[in-house]
C-alpha cells in the first residue's frame, strides 16, 4: 500500500484534492448523456453510481455501460460505485448478489477503482480487494455512518481495518450532531495522517454541521493556511467562554484576490486571525462606537487593526 495512489494520469494523496463528479441516471442512455457533458469541464475521476441504473442485475447491460463509458472518458479514471441503502444509497442487496454485481464488473477490466463497503462483511470486502487487485483495479473501501459520529478512537479503527484489508484508498463519512462531532472527524482524520500513513485518507461529515470539515478540500494549495484557521475556529468552540459567538463564512474565497498573493500580506493576516487579543480589539472597537449600524463591514484603511489595513 502507499499513501499516494495513482490511476491513469490521477495522483490521489498527491497535490490539490480531486473532483469526482458521480453520474446517478437511471438509464444507460441518460448515463451516457451525462458523461458526455462533462467534456470541457474540470475534474478528474468519474463515479457512476450504478445503485441508480434500472438494469442493475442485467450483467449485459451492465458491461455496455461501462463500455461506453470507458470510450466517452477516454483516459479519465472511472469509479464502480454500488451504494446500498444501509449506506445511504440507492438499492437494497443481499450480500452475494452485492458482490455478484461487483464482481461481474471488475471483469470486464473496463473500471479503474471500485467501492467497497467493509460493513458488507470481511469475506465480501477480502473477495472483492482481491478480484479487484487481480485486475490491476484500486478499491476504496468506505463506510457511511448515518447514526452519528463515533468517538475518535472508533473512527481510527474503522480507517485502521480498511489498510489491514489491503484496500488502496480508505474513505469514511459521519453525520455529526453537534460541532464537536465535527472536530472529533477532524482530530481522527489528522491522527491517521500522523500514525497510519499507509493509505490515501478521506473522510467528511454530512449534513449542513459538515461544511466546515470540508472547508481544507475546497482551498486547495491554501489547506494549511485554512488548517489555521479551523485550529482557531476549533479554539473558540472548546473554549469556556459561553457568550463568545463568532461566526465565518466563505474564508478560501480570501485568496482569489491577487493581494494575497504576496506570502508576506497572506502571513501578516493568518498571523492577525491566530491572535485572540487582536480580534477582542476588533469587537471591542466596534462595540464601542456610539451609534449602533447594525453589521459593520471594514475596507482596506477602515479597518481599525493596521495588520488588516492592506
Amino acid at each position: 500500500m502507499s499513501a499516494i495512489v495513482e490511476i491513469r494520469n490521477v495522483k490521489i494523496g498527491e497535490g490539490t484534492p480531486k473532483i469526482c463528479v458521480p453520474l446517478t441516471a437511471s438509464t444507460r442512455e441518460s448515463i451516457c448523456t451525462s458523461a458526455e457533458a462533462l467534456k470541457g469541464h474540470p475534474f478528474d475521476m468519474v463515479e457512476w453510481r450504478a445503485d441508480f441504473f434500472e438494469e442493475l442485475l442485467d450483467p449485459q447491460a451492465v458491461n455496455e455501460t461501462l463500455q461506453e463509458l470507458r470510450e466517452i472518458l477516454g483516459d479519465i479514471p472511472l469509479l464502480f460505485t454500488v451504494r446500498t441503502k444501509e449506506e445511504g444509497g440507492n438499492v437494497r442487496l443481499d450480500a452475494e448478489t452485492y458482490l455478484g454485481v461487483n464482481i461481474r464488473a471488475m471483469r470486464t477490466g473496463l473500471p479503474d477503482l471500485v467501492d467497497a463497503e467493509i460493513f458488507r462483511g470481511d469475506d465480501i470486502t477480502y473477495m472483492m480487494v482481491e478480484a479487484a487487485h487481480g485486475q490491476g483495479m484500486k478499491v476504496i473501501a468506505s463506510n457511511h455512518d448515518f447514526s452519528g459520529t463515533p468517538k475518535k478512537e472508533e473512527l481510527m479503527r474503522r480507517l485502521c481495518k480498511m489498510q489491514e484489508m489491503e484496500a488502496d484508498i480508505a474513505k469514511l463519512a459521519v453525520m455529526p450532531r453537534t460541532e464537536r462531532d465535527v472536530l472529533t472527524l477532524l482530530d481522527a482524520t489528522l491522527a491517521m495522517k500522523e500514525l497510519h500513513q499507509d493509505t490515501p485518507i478521506v473522510t467528511m461529515a454530512m449534513g449542513e454541521l459538515g461544511v466546515i470539515s470540508r472547508l481544507k478540500e475546497q482551498a486547495g494549495i491554501h489547506s494549511q493556511v485554512v488548517d489555521l484557521v479551523l485550529g482557531e475556529v476549533a479554539a473558540v468552540i472548546q473554549s469556556e467562554e459561553e457568550d463568545l459567538q463568532i461566526y465565518t463564512s466563505g474564508a478560501t474565497n480570501i485568496f482569489r484576490y491577487p493581494e494575497l498573493s504576496d506570502g508576506e500580506k497572506a502571513s501578516q493576516l493568518i498571523r492577525t486571525l491566530e491572535q485572540k487579543e487582536m480580534l477582542q480589539e476588533l469587537i471591542t472597537e466596534v462595540n464601542n462606537t456610539e451609534e449602533d449600524n447594525g453589521i459593520q463591514v471594514y475596507i482596506g484603511e477602515e479597518t481599525p487593526l493596521q495588520t488588516m489595513k492592506d
